[in-house]
């Protein structure tokens, strides 16, 4: 006889780049394991095991190799808060005299930052041509020693002059070096700053610390604080 079935429940994430709805279920057992290995991994097994853990959870709906690190990492807190619980403790370290002071974060209040530059993707070459911008997708940044010109080749979605369309799909990497190297200075410096300004997701903690009586700014960011 086979065993039973468990069923879960499920819940809706609206995603912050496309504003489409995605069914997800919160971490079984399997998706535990997953990001138990990774705790004390790299950065980059971090981020590979985010992405499994997110395609399961949404049932292979979820892009999470094509999507943005900030909207992966959004989206891991939705699901991670409809897992384990909204609530994650944090140990503060004073700057001052290193006193720990307790902190209590709610996931679901975690924002991201500069998500108005969605909004601003064009960049104007001549008169002729127009280079659409996009965020780097977290598959880039789950690579090892990723160079500067290849993340500003991943910034760029493609080109328009006239009423052509161009694409760095199935260029050979010589030819997309090439174009990217006889850009204008100037756009070049308006795609790094693109790039800069890239939205992330942060939560700012402002605390008097008890040891010490001094004033401590702390920015909760990152793998490293929301994985566990």
């Amino acid at each position: 006889m086979a065993l039973p079935t468990i069923d879960v429940p499920t819940f809706e994430v609206e995603m912050p780049t496309t504003k489409k709805k995605i069914k997800f279920r919160p971490f079984l057992v399997k998706e535990d394991k997953i990001l138990t290995l990774a705790t004390n991994g790299s950065i980059e097994e971090m981020i590979s095991s985010c992405q499994q853990v997110l395609i399961n959870c949404s049932f292979g709906e979820y892009d999470a190799f094509n999507s943005p690190m900030f909207e992966l990492q959004w989206v891991f807190l939705q699901v991670k808060a409809n897992s384990v619980g909204n609530i994650q403790d944090f140990r503060l370290k004073c700057g001052h005299c290193e006193q720990f002071t307790g902190y209590q974060l709610d996931l679901l209040s975690v924002d991201i930052k500069n998500i108005e530059k969605l909004k601003n993707k064009e960049i104007k070459l001549d008169d002729n041509t127009i280079l659409l911008a996009k965020f780097p997708s977290s598959k880039e940044f789950s690579k090892k020693d990723v160079s500067d010109t290849h993340l500003i080749k991943c910034t760029i979605d493609a080109i328009y002059q006239d009423e052509s369309k161009y694409t760095f799909e199935n260029e050979p990497e010589e030819e997309v070096e090439n174009f990217i190297n006889s850009l204008p200075i100037e756009a070049l410096k308006k795609l790094e700053n693109f790039y800069l300004d890239t939205p992330y997701i942060e939560h700012v903690v402002e605390y008097t610390c008890k040891g010490c009586d001094k004033e401590n700014v702390v920015s909760i960011n990152g793998y490293e604080n929301f994985f566990a």
